[in-house]
């Protein structure tokens, strides 16, 4: 019967200081591996639960209010609230002609007297299919960024 033994470990405490550094290394590589995975992961799941969040309410005061303006005033706090942006406007479908889009008198954020001459040039400008932010999110009949 032949005993085959294990390789000697070395017995040089450099050699060996050396070997537990790479492996050291290396444990640290897949655990920063690991978190940037987990983080990432966490976030995109944030962000669908806030997206959620954001329709849920936006749905629940169009469901309870019996006033358009006040539904669209609370999407609008929302909408800018959720994206960041510091002044939101609402505009809708003109009675005379649904091809063009009119102020509906409905802000966010534009409260402020420095803003009052953009809420007076704004109030005043109707979009039709295609011109500005409203006009092409009028024509493709969808959100616009």
């Amino acid at each position: 019967m032949t005993v085959v033994l294990p390789p000697t470990e070395p017995t040089d405490p450099a050699t060996q200081i050396a070997r537990l550094e790479r492996r050291l290394a290396r444990e640290r590589e897949a655990r920063l591996a690991a978190e940037v995975i987990a983080e990432s992961g966490t976030l995109a799941l944030y962000r669908q639960q806030e997206r959620l969040r954001l329709v849920q309410t936006i749905a629940t005061a169009a469901n309870l209010g019996d006033d358009p303006a006040i539904a669209f005033a609370e999407a609008l706090r929302e909408i800018c609230a959720f994206t960041g942006w510091p002044i939101g406007h609402v505009c809708m479908f003109d009675d005379d002609d649904p091809s063009r889009l009119v102020s509906s008198g409905i802000w966010y954020g534009a409260d402020e007297p420095r803003l009052a001459p953009f809420r007076e040039a704004s109030a005043k400008v109707n979009f039709t299919p295609g011109v500005g932010l409203p006009g092409r999110a009028l024509a493709a009949r969808a959100g616009v960024w």
